[in-house]
């Protein structure tokens, strides 16, 4: 059986290489390809070993949520206190708000709690499973600053404490984290849609009265009714009506095509004007649409060798920069003497070294352009060839009166 999840909580590819490694040491999984750019996971497993329940509990025991629609609120919720907590924490320093040092570790304490949670679970589990991500190094960095101020303010080392370090560190990454998540969302938005559509609702019609159901409830047989604006979601012949639909996405042609009593329709096709009654000749599974969509998860589940490369680096980044970051510290302690200066130089290493850009840009890069050809009627099947582009010398195409003429 072949399911596709929709998860939240992925920040970087090594989150997808956790989930990845979780699910394939689970008995009946054949096969696991997750999409980071896409916030889903594509398994292939026996259903007579594992079920689906037991699938998405193990993805959330690895500290990621399995959803159905999309939810920013409860992390623009924690965004938004832990920076209403960062100003509050600049107006203690500087004398604006009473409050002193104390003020300044109830703030710190709530927002490394609150809002450095994720991290502390996310760096847990990730390392359960053998595998170092960001939040190893959110976690160590954070929680390195949080103590020594601790420390600082309880005389047990000397310096001073610096408790705005650890709010402003967890406000950034998490905003960071936001506002990446946006961006990937809108770039790849048409990707989403395309694989979306299976769960989107079409009019049944049913003796006189029209009904709405899930398209993957649509059988062979019955009669479904597009109107103005509707996508095509079911390949069939029209029975009633007449309308302009455009096929730009499936065949290129540019002009919409006239449909009337008798003309097969596509799935993927728009209603430009007019309505017509459609005989479902094929399921969902079957359709054409369908199809376009297991292309795009089959050409996003192709690493090209770049990508490869970045993810195996990626890998082994975080334990070196936590090497480093130690060498550092004893490297400024023999140096100096001055704790809270190692201290501040190793942390600075720990929190500014991120892999996640290694990991993240090709494969954001490759969804991106797949998005984009796709808008524009280009499918790409195997986007590891774009590494390829640079050094064609010749094309070929077989389009004729589109692109070619003759």
């Amino acid at each position: 059986m072949r399911k596709t999840f929709k998860v939240e909580g992925m920040s970087c590819i090594n989150c997808a290489r956790t989930i990845e490694i979780g699910l394939k040491r689970k008995e009946g999984v054949k096969e696991v390809k997750v999409s980071f750019e896409l916030g889903r996971v594509h398994v292939v497993f026996d259903e007579n070993v594992v079920d689906e329940e037991r699938i998405i509990g193990t993805i959330e025991s690895l500290g990621y949520r399995v959803i159905d629609e999309e939810d920013d609120g409860r992390e623009l919720l924690i965004l938004s206190l832990c920076g209403l907590s960062s100003v509050l924490v600049v107006l203690l320093m500087l004398g604006v708000v009473p409050g002193g040092v104390l003020a300044q570790f109830l703030l710190s304490t709530l927002v490394q709690a609150v809002g450095g949670w994720k991290f502390y679970r996310g760096a847990y589990l990730s390392l359960s499973k053998g595998v170092a991500g960001m939040d190893v190094l959110v976690a160590l960095g954070t929680s390195g600053a949080y103590l020594y101020s601790i420390f600082a303010i309880s005389g047990l080392v000397a310096g001073s404490p610096f408790f705005e370090t650890n709010i402003f560190l967890i406000t950034c990454v998490r905003g960071g984290r936001f506002i990446e998540e946006r961006v990937r969302k809108r770039a790849t938005k048409l990707l989403r849609d395309m694989l979306s559509a299976q769960h989107s609702e079409v009019t049944v019609i049913e003796g006189s009265e029209e009904v709405r159901k899930k398209v993957r409830e649509v059988g062979k047989g019955e009669r479904v009714l597009y109107r103005t604006g509707d996508i095509i979601l079911t390949d069939g012949k029209v029975v009633r009506g007449f309308a302009y639909v455009s096929e730009a996405v499936l065949t290129g042609e540019p002009e919409p095509v006239p449909k009337k009593e008798g003309d097969k329709v596509l799935s993927g096709s728009v209603v430009e004007d007019g309505f017509v009654e459609v005989l479902v000749e094929r399921s969902y599974d079957g359709s054409y649409l369908s199809g376009i969509g297991r292309l795009i998860d089959s050409a996003l589940g192709d690493k090209p060798k770049i990508q490869r490369f970045a993810d195996r680096v990626s890998h082994y980044f975080v334990q070196f920069v936590i090497a480093m970051s130690l060498f550092v510290f004893l490297l400024w302690m023999g140096k100096t003497g001055d704790v809270q200066t190692a201290t501040r130089f190793s942390l600075a290493l720990l929190v500014i070294s991120c892999p996640c850009a290694l990991g993240i840009a090709t494969p954001l890069a490759v969804a991106v352009g797949v998005s984009i050809a796709l808008r524009k009627g280009i499918l790409i099947k195997k986007p590891s060839l774009i590494e390829v582009f640079p050094k064609i010398d010749l094309l070929v195409f077989d389009k004729t009166g589109t692109l070619t003429e003759g």
